[in-house]
């Protein structure tokens, strides 16, 4: 006859589920796993039978796994026996508090009310969690405050700008120094998406304070200050070039000439098209709706950095003792990072060129496909992703995926649910052709604790 399982008393599920600690979790007396045995039955909930033979059993380090509908339920055990929490000898990223650490000590659960944290542990919480971040963020807005502050104060006291300063008034500084700060986030924009070397930063002791895991979301605050920066720019040299057209009693159309048929202003407008359309079809919504669209108008940032090059050629600003204020060299601004980037593409190139076998794939429920693959000279380790090309779907398209696999199994795999266009063509392809599968190049792993 087979015992009836039951089901844990509350007190007993509540004390497992819920850490003493959060900043140091103690071994629980049992874990909850999705594994199956070797007869591929379905683990659940260890039961716990509070009995004299059982709590004897229990103090013991047993890791035998009972399969549901055994008669052997004295010996609480799991399949992969009591987990290890001791030290990793190895470096890993900061310990951040997920959703079901809120919810485990809001008390929902169980009943049990949340311990009081103090002030010095609520700090510790804050800067572990948030506190790098908010400090990278105060950083980068102190830079463009200083450099803004410096360059307005450049501009507005130096003697050779009188005659600029008579003729234009107060936009000829704000100009100068909004093009100041652009010069400095045009020369950060690609540093964030050097991906190969953020990996090694990541297992780097600088990971413990500097939030590299953030790094698309820097990326996106540089962006943002481009676009804010360049309409202030704008701004400042439309009043600029009205006040010059109404000097040399030029009018409206002297104004319209200045802004479309000089070199700076030709270029400066492309510039601001090829932001605003980077900035559109990079919202999270736009580029959920079509990741093509968003892919192939990012990389328009190579005529952006083109254009901007130009921009700086022309000698249209002078200073009073007739020599040119602009040098011509606005390329050294993003130069640096563009070499750093345009390694790592390369790098990326060079990975998607090893041998990669597609093994299995696996359709899973609500339109979600497993593919499992041996790709060579790869090591993983928690928490990577890589990116996956198709020639069969696109030539150019790198699209990110985590993978799903341990770092102690045999093979790599991801889980794509196929709702775009991108992943429903995969998923056809994959289902249909089996020469096209050979074909599919992943570039990676690269390591990140979070990507968007």
């Amino acid at each position: 006859m087979t015992d009836r399982l039951s089901l844990p008393p509350k007190s007993f599920r509540a004390s497992f589920l819920r850490p003493k600690s959060f900043f140091r979790q103690a071994p629980p007396p049992a874990i909850r796993t999705n594994a199956t045995t070797s007869d591929n039955l379905p683990m659940h909930y260890i039961p716990f039978i509070s009995s004299s033979k059982s709590t004897s059993n229990f103090s013991s380090a047993s890791s035998t796994p009972t399969p549901l509908g055994s008669s052997a339920l004295s010996t609480p055990a799991t399949l992969l026996g009591t987990p290890d929490f001791r030290e990793p000898k190895i470096p890993t990223s900061r310990f951040r508090r997920t959703s079901l650490d809120r919810l485990l000590d809001s008390g929902q659960l169980g009943g049990i009310r949340p311990r009081q944290l103090g002030a010095l542990e609520k700090f510790r919480v804050w800067t572990v969690n948030q506190g790098a971040a908010h400090v990278v963020v105060g950083i980068f807005a102190v830079v463009h405050a200083l450099l803004f502050s410096l360059a307005f104060l450049h501009y507005h006291k130096k003697d050779y700008y009188n005659n600029n300063r008579q003729l234009f008034g107060l936009t000829f500084q704000l100009a100068r120094a909004s093009a100041e700060v652009l010069s400095f986030d045009v020369a950060l924009i690609l540093l964030p998406m050097c991906r190969t070397i953020l990996s090694y930063l990541r297992e780097s002791p600088l990971n413990g304070i500097i939030p590299f895991d953030k790094n698309v979301t820097f990326h996106k605050l540089v962006g943002y200050s481009l676009v804010l920066f360049s309409i202030v720019h704008v701004a400042a040299h439309w009043n600029n070039l009205l006040k010059y057209a109404r000097f040399y009693d030029g009018g409206f159309k002297e104004w319209l000439q200045l802004n479309f048929l000089t070199g700076p202003g030709w270029s400066g407008y492309l510039m601001i098209l090829i932001l605003l359309i980077m900035l559109l079809t990079a919202i999270d919504r736009s580029r959920n709706a079509n990741y093509e669209r968003f892919w192939y108008t990012h990389h328009l940032f190579t005529l952006f950095f083109v254009l901007f090059s130009i921009h700086g050629c022309f000698c249209i600003l002078k200073k009073d003792t007739g020599e040119c204020a602009s040098t011509g060299s606005f390329y050294k601004y993003w130069v640096f990072g563009a070499v750093l980037y345009l390694a790592e593409r390369i790098a990326r190139e060079v990975r998607g060129r090893h041998k990669t076998f597609i093994s299995k794939v696996i359709q899973h429920p609500a339109n979600v496909v497993e593919i499992q693959m041996f790709k060579e000279k790869t090591k993983l380790k928690p928490g990577q992703y890589i990116f996956l090309n198709v020639p069969a779907v696109s030539a150019w398209q790198y699209h990110p995926f985590t993978i799903t696999s341990a770092p102690e199994e045999d093979h790599l795999s991801i889980h794509v649910r196929t709702v775009g266009n991108f992943t429903k063509e995969l998923g056809e392809i994959l289902g249909a052709n089996e020469e096209a599968e050979k074909k599919t190049l992943p570039s990676g792993p690269h390591l990140s604790v979070k990507q968007d």
